[in-house]
């Protein structure tokens, strides 16, 4: 009895101790505990839009920032057969990119490395596409990184980034709430801020599409939560 009480304790502070690390997770942290597959906003739709008016090939060659475990990289290179490194500041998101991915029959036309946009470790005209799909309202120095990725695009290259932005301004104290929960800092970023921090450094707008995003119903949104907490 006692052996099994010890077990039990020891099991106890464990689950206790989780629970308390989990707490003070960043949300970027916590989705590469959850290995969440985190796609961008518009999901498969809009990497098609990206593969299409990129006019990516076989031959081309593509970094994607804050590729989080894969996903979006993946199916680039899935539509285009290209070849792609995917990078992200978290090793644990990196760590989970190899693992998900291993067995996928176009592994080996990427490497996920960790890496910073901010100071990417890549060569001048390195890449045809940089592209992003969220991961940009994460960056401290925004201004900074899109100068890095300009640099490592090659000559008549693209630089796409899939982003959220608000219509409306939302109010401050839920965007503050928001902020404090998820460990982030995120702000009421409008469209014209987003075309702004890349046009303002000379590039230009080749193709831009919008679409409204669609809204999850509660039951959506609790069955999702159940499916990422339920035991493995």
């Amino acid at each position: 009895f006692f052996l099994k009480y010890l077990i039990f304790h020891n099991l106890l502070i464990t689950i206790l101790v989780m629970a308390k690390s989990i707490e003070q997770m960043s949300y970027v942290e916590f989705m590469a505990y959850l290995k969440e597959t985190n796609r961008p906003p518009g999901g498969k739709k809009m990497l098609r839009f990206l593969a299409q008016n990129t006019f990516l090939s076989s031959q081309s060659k593509v970094l994607h920032i804050g590729c989080n475990t894969g996903s979006s990289t993946m199916e680039i290179i899935r539509l285009t057969k290209c070849r792609a490194v995917g990078i992200d500041v978290s090793s644990s998101m990196i760590d989970g990119a190899k693992k998900i991915n291993a067995r996928d029959l176009y592994f080996k036309n990427v490497s996920f490395q960790v890496a910073d946009v901010q100071r990417l470790p890549y060569k001048d005209s390195a890449f045809d596409l940089i592209f992003s799909a969220g991961s940009m309202a994460f960056v401290a120095n925004p201004d900074k990184a899109v100068l890095e990725e300009i640099r490592v695009a090659m000559s008549w290259g693209f630089i796409a980034d899939i982003v959220m932005y608000y219509e409306k301004k939302p109010p401050r104290q839920i965007i503050e709430k928001m902020n404090k929960l998820m460990g982030i800092n995120i702000k009421s970023w409008n469209l014209d801020y987003w075309k702004s921090l890349y046009m303002e450094k000379g590039l230009e707008n080749f193709f831009e599409y919008r679409e409204k995003m669609e809204y999850g119903s509660m039951e959506d949104i609790k069955k999702y939560c159940k499916s990422m907490t339920a035991p493995i």
